[in-house]
């Protein structure tokens, strides 16, 4: 399996609020812009997936302001895009 990220990449030292990452990485995603090669078609990331990515992008780009605060968002959206998925169905 392949993962490809299309994501724009962001300026090095440019910080966003993890509100603010959350809703860019919930936009790509919906544009397709994070999938994986899959039985020759690409298919959009799950929301397992996405989670794994937030927190990794947050503890590089966003301004952290409380323990737990990157879970808390990265919880939030592999919910979103697990709902997102299952509204595709």
């Amino acid at each position: 399996m392949e993962i490809n990220l299309n994501q724009p990449n962001y300026t090095k030292g440019e910080n966003m609020t993890l509100e603010q990452l959350c809703e860019k990485m919930m936009d790509d995603w919906k544009a397709g812009n994070y999938t994986k090669a899959y039985n020759d078609y690409d298919a959009l990331l799950s929301g397992r997936e996405m989670k794994d990515i937030f927190i990794e992008e947050a503890k590089r780009k966003a301004d952290v302001l409380e323990p737990g605060e990157i879970e808390s968002y990265a919880d939030h959206l592999e919910e979103a895009i697990d709902e997102g998925i299952a509204n595709m169905q």
